[in-house]
C-alpha cells in the first residue's frame, strides 16, 4: 500500500471524531473547491450552470447543493465525453465500469487519490471490526470472470490475488455444485474477513447449515451490495458463527458507508455528499426518498449531485459510539428491488429463503416480471422440497403481494446470470416511471 493510502489513513482516523459541524465544513470546502474546476474544466458542467444561470460563487454550502441538477446515470453514458475534464490527466485517473440490471456498461474515470481516499475508508470500516491491512480476505462473488484471453470463464472456483492477500471466490449462481467447490475453497483458506453480497452470503450459508462438517470461522462477515435483512442477518452469523457487518459502496467511489460496533450504518462523509431527495425537495432525517451522491475528491470526470440508483434515508440521531459521521440506512435499489403493480410498485426483500421453514427446501429464487399483472417465479428446488411446499410458497407470495400479481412458477436447475454477469434477484423488463 502506498503512501498515499496510509496518509489517508491516518487523516481518516482522526476525522471520524470530528462533530457534526465540523465534518460539513470540511465537504463545503472541498465542495465548493470541487465546483470551481468543474465550471472550469469540465463542457457539461460549465454549459449547464451557464443554462441556469449559476456561477461557482453561487454554491457556498451544503444548502446550495439543489441548485444543481441532478446527474442521472445515462448522462454519464450520453456524455461521457463532455464530462471529462479538459485537465483530467493531472489526476492520474484510471478507467471503471460497472453493469446495471439490464447488463448496460457504464463507463467512468476515478482519479487516484479518489481510489486511495475511498480505500482508506474501507480500511476504516474494517479496523473496527478487527480487520488490519494484511488480512486474509475471502470475497465472494458473483458476477462472470474472464480469462486472460478475454473470454468467459465458467469453470474456474477461485482466485488468489497476492498482493491483497485476498481470495476471490467465484459462486455465479445459487447452484448447489459451485456453492459446495466454494466452500471447499474458504474451508482451505481460513480468511479472517469474508466479504460479499448479502444474497450470495445467504445462498453459501444455507448451503453450510445442510453441511455443519464443514466449519468455516472468520472473525467477521461484510455483507452489502443490497439491503441486509434481519433473517438474512441471523442466517449468516449461524453459519459462519461470527458477527454479521452492512456495508455499502459503489464502484463509481462516491461515498461509502459501513457498520460501527454499535450496529449503525456510518456514511464516510470526508469521502462525499449523501442527499436523499424526494419530487425534487430534501427529505427531513428518517423520511425515505432518492439517494443523490457528489463524490469530493473525482475531478476527472465530477459526480455532482449523481442519482446512484438507490432508496434510502438519513438518520437525525446521534451514534452512541461517539463519532461525528452521520448515519443512515439504505433500503434498496430503485431499479433492482421493486416489483410493478397495475397501479404502482411493491419493494420486494431479498431475505424469503433466509427464513428456517425453507432450508433444504429452496435452493433458489428469483422473480421474472415482463408485464405490470403477473411475476414469474423461477424456484430451484432442493432436496426437501415437497409437492405440497408449492401451495405454501404460493400463499405467502400472494399474501405479500396483496394478491395484485398473477403468479405463476417455474422450476429450474440454476439461475442465470444477467447479460451483465451478475446475479439478480429481480429481473424486470417494466420501465421504472417513479
Amino acid at each position: 500500500m502506498n503512501w498515499d493510502f496510509h496518509r489517508h489513513s491516518w487523516w481518516l482516523q482522526r476525522t471520524q471524531w470530528y462533530t457534526p459541524g465540523r465534518l460539513r465544513a470540511l465537504q463545503e470546502r472541498r465542495l465548493r473547491h470541487l465546483v470551481t474546476h468543474a465550471y472550469r474544466q469540465v463542457p457539461f458542467y460549465r454549459r449547464t450552470l451557464e443554462d441556469r444561470g449559476i456561477h461557482p460563487a453561487d454554491i457556498r454550502s451544503l444548502d446550495d447543493l439543489p441548485l444543481l441538477p441532478v446527474l442521472p446515470r445515462r448522462a454519464v453514458a450520453e456524455d461521457f465525453a463532455a464530462l471529462v475534464a479538459r485537465d483530467a490527466a493531472r489526476f492520474r485517473p484510471e478507467r471503471g465500469s460497472t453493469s446495471g440490471t439490464s447488463g448496460t456498461s457504464l463507463e467512468f474515470l476515478r482519479d487516484r487519490r479518489t481510489l486511495s481516499v475511498g480505500n482508506a475508508a474501507l480500511w476504516r470500516f474494517r479496523a473496527w471490526h478487527g480487520i488490519r491491512p494484511g488480512a486474509r480476505i475471502a470475497e465472494v462473488r458473483g458476477g462472470i470472470w474472464r480469462a486472460p484471453s478475454g473470454e468467459p470463464d465458467l469453470t474456474s472456483v477461485s482466485a488468489y490475488i497476492p498482493a491483497l492477500n485476498t481470495l476471490r471466490l467465484n459462486l455465479q449462481a445459487p447452484d448447489p455444485r459451485r456453492r459446495a467447490a466454494v466452500t471447499e475453497a474458504l474451508a482451505g483458506f481460513r480468511p479472517e474477513l469474508i466479504r460479499g453480497s448479502s444474497v450470495l452470503l445467504t445462498y453459501l450459508s444455507m448451503y453450510l447449515l445442510e453441511h455443519p462438517e464443514v466449519a468455516i470461522r472468520p472473525r467477521v462477515v461484510f455483507a452489502g451490495g443490497e439491503r441486509l435483512f434481519p433473517e438474512q442477518r441471523r442466517t449468516i452469523a449461524e453459519a459462519f458463527r461470527a458477527p454479521v457487518v452492512e456495508s455499502y459502496g459503489n464502484w463509481e467511489y462516491a461515498v461509502f458507508a459501513g457498520e460501527c460496533e454499535e450496529g449503525r450504518l456510518h456514511l464516510a462523509a470526508e469521502m462525499g455528499i449523501l442527499e436523499v431527495v424526494s419530487s425534487g425537495a430534501r427529505c427531513p432525517p428518517g423520511e425515505t426518498g432518492e439517494v443523490i451522491v457528489t463524490s469530493l475528491w473525482n475531478h476527472s470526470l465530477p459526480f455532482i449531485r449523481y442519482a446512484i440508483g438507490d432508496v434510502g434515508l438519513l438518520e437525525g440521531i446521534p451514534c452512541p459510539c461517539g463519532r461525528g459521521l452521520p448515519t443512515w440506512r439504505v433500503l434498496g435499489g430503485r431499479d433492482k428491488d421493486l416489483l410493478a403493480t397495475p397501479g404502482g410498485y411493491i419493494y420486494l426483500t431479498t431475505d424469503l429463503v433466509a427464513t428456517p421453514r425453507w432450508r433444504g427446501k429452496i435452493d433458489g429464487i428469483r422473480f421474472y416480471q415482463d408485464a405490470r399483472n403477473e411475476v414469474l417465479v423461477q424456484v430451484v428446488r432442493g432436496p426437501a422440497f415437497a409437492e405440497r411446499d408449492l401451495e405454501i410458497l404460493y400463499a405467502e407470495l400472494n399474501e405479500f403481494l396483496g394478491g395484485l400479481l398473477r403468479i405463476s412458477f417455474e422450476f429450474v436447475e440454476n439461475l442465470e446470470l444477467t447479460a451483465g454477469g451478475k446475479f439478480r434477484h429481480i429481473v424486470s423488463r417494466i420501465p421504472n416511471e417513479k
